[in-house]
């Protein structure tokens, strides 16, 4: 996904793992909302946060994935304690 850029490969790493630091601090966030009950909310961060994680695994694996329906098929509510 980044290989668009041509980064080296410390700028690859570092590239990646704030990608991840963004997907673990909006994991944080949707499960602070899923407690509270804010559901619309946490459909939105639940997709933003799958889309960081399959750029950053894309990137790290530099395989090709569709990341639209991969984003949405992992943001979607399914057996998390969400009543739907």
């Amino acid at each position: 996904m980044l290989e668009l850029f041509q980064l080296p490969p410390l700028a690859m790493a570092l590239a990646i793992f704030l990608l991840r630091v963004c997907d673990m601090t909006l994991d944080t966030l949707r499960v602070l909302f899923i407690v509270r009950g804010n559901r619309p909310v946490v459909w939105f961060l639940g997709f933003f946060q799958s889309t960081i994680w399959v750029v950053a695994i894309t990137s790290a694996a530099g395989t090709p994935l569709s990341v639209t329906s991969a984003t949405i098929t992992i943001s979607r509510p399914s057996g998390s304690g969400m009543k739907s």
